[in-house]
């Protein structure tokens, strides 16, 4: 058994077990939160489980570089008088479920 000053400290196996079960937990805990958000349900944690995928976050960079706006959380582009603008580039957002919107 470890001792920090005059209080003891749990032992090694004990030590292992605790973080075993923490990490059962936290797994469960996500898959409930996954399973809410799924059915549309409201989350209980503020627990990150939604992730854009990586293909549209690097594009989402790509189209800010080259003008376009933006929001974040968000899946509309707008583009302004100042955007270089990429046919290509707006397909490929459009076919990833963005929205090109163009600014007056």
């Amino acid at each position: 058994m470890k001792r920090n000053g005059k209080y003891a400290i749990m032992s090694d196996e004990a030590y292992a077990e605790m973080l075993r079960q923490r990490g059962e937990h936290l797994k469960e805990l996500y898959r409930k939160e996954r399973r809410r958000v799924l059915f549309g349900i409201d989350q209980k944690t503020r627990l990150r489980v939604v992730r854009a995928p990586r293909e549209k976050t690097n594009l989402r960079h790509r189209l800010r570089k080259r003008g376009y706006v933006v929001g974040k959380m968000s899946n509309d582009v707008l583009v302004t008088a100042e955007t270089m603008r990429s046919i290509k580039s707006e397909e490929h957002a459009r076919r990833l479920g963005m929205k090109v919107l163009f600014n007056s």
